[in-house]
């Protein structure tokens, strides 16, 4: 049953989790891509604040706006996110985040959404969605550098739609990989192996998804083996930003949305200051090429070939359109009353 007017859906992470599944997210994901490349969607790029806490002792972080218009869903909707890197140190999550979706004919607010499980689940899907595109058929081996919720989201996805028998895992804290791969190997059909060092973890994979909150490179371009694809969700934060000129292809999600970090006004925020590369160094973007098949993504198995997206708001939102439908027809979910 669909709230009454006056009222909104308010979805748990519970609730989401029990409703999305990786597979459905993934083709959300990719139909998103499709509606970009067709002009059926419109978005703005994040609207970003820059906070710096009085005290200095978690550095600085931001708080942003992603707000979007999904056309052939009528719906609309913007989802609120802060992100402080230094709330590990406290034991809290790096990203919180609300997600609200609106009516695209009449603007009426239908949910409110716990926003850091579906940026994790929708960041997972577009990764997927790159990998269908840029890494090697029947990929085997899948490495996750970072054991967070990032990591728990991409381990599950892409073991999920690629036929995975080995994870390679590394984090830099040995007690959070331990149990990452403790909570894993109860979900995951495939072998999953502790690494010692990130470059251990490389070593060999089809598949590398670089899901950490560091700012400084984790993954060094040496280390990467012919024919893998990085899926790098945090750009070159934390990742050798000479992946981009001695790779093969580099490849972004959407242009419009990633050349904001590349040569844009989150150069120094979302991307190093300092960099080898040029936006003259892309080879395409999925939106409006590959996925309209402009341009081809992988062509041979010898390829390295590094994804970067930020992720932007049109996912955030296509996605929570999917999970506010299931949720009315599956019965979940709590109404508020907000007249």
């Amino acid at each position: 049953m669909r709230p009454e007017a006056g009222e909104i859906l308010f979805l748990s992470r519970k609730d989401i989790e029990r409703i999305l599944n990786p597979t459905d997210c993934v083709n959300r994901c990719l139909e998103t891509f499709k509606w970009i490349g067709e002009g059926l969607i419109e978005q703005k790029n994040p609207i970003s604040i820059q906070v710096t806490p009085d005290n200095n002792f978690q550095g600085s972080g931001f708080l942003q706006s992603y707000p979007a218009l999904v056309k052939p869903l009528k719906i609309g909707g913007n989802k609120w996110l802060g992100g402080y890197p230094g709330n590990i140190a406290l034991g809290l999550p790096v990203i919180s985040a609300l997600i609200i979706i609106n009516d695209g004919e009449t603007g009426r607010v239908l949910a409110v959404l716990q926003g850091e499980i579906l940026t994790a689940m929708r960041t997972a899907g577009h990764s997927a969605v790159g990998a269908g595109f840029l890494a090697r058929e029947k990929p085997e081996v899948l490495s996750i550098i970072g054991c967070g919720l990032e990591g728990r989201a991409h381990i599950k996805t892409m073991s999920e739609v690629f036929p995975v028998k080995l994870i390679k895992v590394f984090d830099i804290s040995s007690e959070r990989e331990r149990a990452f791969i403790e909570e894993m190997s109860q979900i995951i059909g495939a072998e999953i192996s502790a690494c010692r060092t990130a470059e251990e973890a490389v070593s060999g994979a089809d598949i590398i998804c670089l899901v950490t909150s560091s700012r400084e490179p984790v993954l060094r371009e040496a280390w990467i083996d012919k024919g893998a694809l990085v899926c790098a969700i945090n750009g070159f934060l934390d990742l050798d930003p000479y992946c981009a000129i001695k790779f093969d292809k580099w490849v972004l999600g959407c242009y419009k949305r990633d050349l904001e970090w590349i040569e844009g006004d989150e150069v120094g925020k979302n991307s190093p200051q300092v960099v080898p590369y040029t936006a003259e160094n892309i080879y395409a973007d999925i939106a409006t090429e590959i996925v309209l098949n402009k341009k081809p993504g992988r062509q041979t198995d010898k390829e390295r070939i590094v994804f970067t997206h930020h992720g932007m708001p049109a996912l955030d939102i296509a996605v929570s359109a999917l999970v506010y439908e299931e949720a009315i027809k599956q019965g979940i979910g709590t109404a508020i009353k907000i007249n």
